[in-house]
């Protein structure tokens, strides 16, 4: 019999393969790490266990999917320059706020 987490595994590949997205997916000890890959980017993401418990809701696992999508493709798009220096703006705005 296999994992629910595996079956979950095969999903998320099978999705991402379907757009044409390169997909690895590594079972951890209470997560899938799914790292996508297109056009020179690389988007990593977590699916949680919260996610195995209980009666699977596929639409949500299918919302969480294509959101991970759009990150990827925003984060494609975006110049480096400003992917670089997000964090920091964040927190001296989060500072300045204090």
């Amino acid at each position: 019999m296999l994992r629910e987490s595996t079956v979950f595994a095969h999903k998320i590949i099978e999705f991402y393969a379907d757009r044409g997205i390169e997909c690895s997916v590594v079972d951890e000890h209470l997560s899938l790490l799914v790292t996508l890959s297109a056009a020179g980017e690389t988007h990593e993401f977590r699916y949680g266990n919260r996610a195995f418990a209980g009666a699977t809701n596929w639409k949500r696992f299918y919302q969480v999917l294509e959101r991970e999508l759009s990150n990827l493709k925003a984060e494609a798009s975006s110049p480096p320059e400003s992917r670089r220096h997000f964090k920091p703006r964040r927190r001296r705005e989060e500072f300045a706020a204090l």
